[in-house]
């Protein structure tokens, strides 16, 4: 008898229901003490209560550590959505799809966000920001469909301080909007199960679609969604009629594939089916095999979402140590979780079928039937689920060292390691400054800088010379101050490439991120001893721009503050 309750209270460790302190879950009757339901009820409510307001904290301090960040120095990708999408009308934002950095739906938002509020990164990055604090609260009511309230909780805390989550919060892109998709798409798949409603089916349909319309890379979490509501189906995992459900999941995915088509008409039009399916966003590694490269993209992955946190990080000595072993430390923890929690799924979970081995299976599929590795950034989305299910795991370790060896179960001390754990991973944020993400090198810090130094320098039939991809950032702070594009040599606002250049020539050059001179010289045709021959008008911290002899006025150098010229 004492076996199976054991057994029993191991399986009911992140029942939502165990709310009362001292109660056994999973066993009947009143709670110790003799309690009358009444005091118990009272007690429910008191811990309900707390639960609350523990989760009210997490969306707080998500929202103040990516206030932090907001205002920074725009990315390369950001201000390239800016630049050539969402600052234009509507009919060119959602019909240019030249390439994968057009989040449409995204871009449809952040339209509407600046044509509000102006062309201030803080405004841009409006529509991310939001979706990144609801992310927190979405993580929890997901999170708590599977695991209960309890691990719920902690996996919302880690969601509102992990730095994927923050970077891409406060970076104008589509991740965390298409990451909110997805977790309120697992909330309706939950209800589906329960209910198989008309109501939950267009929900699921709409935000399908949504999820696809704002990154085409939906199709890893669409697909694994459908996938388990199929499993569970099958195995009878649902009250509702499995034929049922199976035929409705049918026509969803019918229906949400009709939408997507009809979302992507005009870009369809415009730019054709090639560029969208054909030249995809990955990173090869040159001179390995696609089979070899899977274990080394598997740890850049582990290292890209952990670790990676720490590589601008400025400071040396113990303190570095000590943040290193700490993110060390917690990156092996949340593993063993999210390890024991698939391994244990019917035990811990209240659906029996795996959502997470379904989307890493699902996820492998995919990758091996593409023959190419996306950007690691591609499964932001993913990392909710993963708190949740590490949350669990290390939740059922923790019940079991408490059963084993008979310590108090104090709720209090419970939320106050929460509340520690998230404020330690907070301060390494804010200590480590990084809420960009480490490939981003294609990002010209001192864009605002040499903006404003520039700006003192050219005057009309000027041409700047710098190379496109770098070069977004400078573009997009030119805007900002009101200065026209066409200054730039290869823009569609310069004109003709070969028309004669009236004023004077300047070049700027960028080596840290990714703008030499020689790889600006080459894309622009200049002639290669051209470096030989300039004069240094601009310096700032990482870049300086240069003038090319023949037609400027007497060389005055400037530099921002703190640069000895």
């Amino acid at each position: 008898m004492s076996k199976k309750l054991r057994v029993d209270d191991e399986k009911s460790v992140v029942d939502a229901r165990d709310l009362s302190p001292g109660r056994k879950a999973g066993v009947e009757g009143p709670p110790p003490g003799g309690k009358p339901d009444g005091a118990h009820t009272s007690d429910e409510r008191r811990v309900a209560r707390k639960q609350w307001w523990l989760l009210s904290f997490f969306i707080v301090l998500g929202l103040g550590l990516r206030m932090i960040f907001l205002f920074g120095t725009m990315g390369h990708d950001e201000a390239e959505t800016f630049v050539l999408f969402a600052s234009r009308s509507l009919r060119v934002g959602l019909s240019n799809y030249p390439f994968p950095n057009n989040h449409i739906f995204h871009t449809l938002l952040v339209h509407e966000s600046t044509s509000l509020f102006g062309n201030a990164p803080w405004a841009i990055r409006l529509p991310a920001l939001l979706a990144g604090i609801l992310v927190v609260p979405a993580t929890f009511f997901a999170v708590r469909g599977f695991f209960g309230r309890k691990p719920a909780l902690l996996a919302a805390g880690l969601a509102a301080v992990s730095w994927p989550l923050v970077s891409y919060s406060v970076n104008a892109r589509g991740y965390t909007i298409q990451t909110l998709i997805f977790l309120l798409l697992l909330i309706v798949a939950q209800r589906i199960k329960r209910k198989n409603d008309l109501a939950s089916w267009a929900g699921f349909v709409c935000l399908g679609a949504l999820g696809f319309f704002t990154v085409p890379t939906m199709m890893y979490f669409f697909g694994a969604v459908a996938i388990w509501l199929l499993i569970s189906a099958l195995r009878g995992d649902t009250p509702a009629l499995p034929s049922k459900l199976v035929f409705r999941l049918a026509l969803s995915c019918v229906a949400v594939a009709i939408l997507v088509l009809l979302l992507y008409t005009p870009a369809l039009i415009h730019s054709g089916i090639t560029r969208q399916v054909t030249e995809p966003v990955t990173y090869h590694l040159h001179g390995v095999s696609f089979y070899t490269q899977i274990p080394i993209r598997m740890i850049g992955a582990v290292a890209f979402f952990t670790l990676s946190v720490m590589l601008s990080f400025n400071r040396s000595g113990l303190l570095m140590i000590l943040m290193l072993t700490a993110t060390a430390a917690l990156t092996v923890f949340l593993a063993y979780g999210f390890v024991v929690s698939v391994f244990r799924n019917r035990r811990l979970s209240k659906h029996r079928s795996n959502l997470a081995l379904v989307l890493l299976v699902w996820s492998a599929v995919v990758v091996l039937a593409q023959g190419y590795f996306p950007p690691e950034r591609v499964f932001i989305p993913f990392i909710p689920l993963y708190f949740g299910y590490a949350s669990a795991g290390l939740y059922f370790a923790w019940s079991r060292f408490r059963s084993r060896y008979t310590l108090p179960a104090r709720r209090s001390v419970a939320y106050g390691l929460a509340v520690g754990l998230a404020l330690i991973i907070a301060a390494v944020l804010v200590l480590a400054q990084v809420p960009w993400q480490p490939r981003d090198l294609c990002t010209m810090r001192d864009a605002p800088v040499m903006t404003a130094l520039l700006s003192r320098k050219l005057k009309p039939g000027d041409v700047v010379y710098m190379e496109p991809v770098t070069r977004k950032n400078l573009e997009y702070y030119f805007m900002r101050e009101g200065l026209p594009l066409s200054y730039f040599y290869g823009t569609d606002a310069y004109g003709p490439r070969d028309r004669t250049v009236t004023g004077r020539s300047f070049i700027v050059v960028d080596d840290l991120d990714g703008s030499p001179l020689d790889k600006t010289v080459k894309w622009a045709h200049l002639p290669a001893s051209t470096g030989d021959h300039m004069d240094l008008v601009v310096c700032c911290d990482n870049s300086a721009a240069f003038i090319i002899p023949g037609r400027e006025s007497p060389v005055t150098v400037e530099g921002s503050a703190g640069v000895n010229n």
